[in-house]
């Protein structure tokens, strides 16, 4: 029964939409991180929350 249920869906889904709807998606959300990293403050900021993540990681029970 599932066997021909997905046998059907498969016959049925347009895989060319389906593959520019997903490209698509994905363009917009590198173009988004993209402008958010080209921010200064945003670049900033994870600047310094690496050095804290770095710092507190490796170099916390060491002072």
């Amino acid at each position: 029964m599932i066997d021909s249920e997905l046998k059907r869906w498969v016959m049925e889904v347009d895989f060319q939409s389906l593959a520019r709807e997903i490209y698509l998606q994905i363009s917009f959300d590198i173009m988004t991180t993209r402008t958010r990293l080209r921010d200064r403050a945003m670049h900033q900021q994870l600047k310094k929350d690496l050095v804290e993540h770095i710092w507190t990681k490796y170099f916390r029970n060491q002072v």
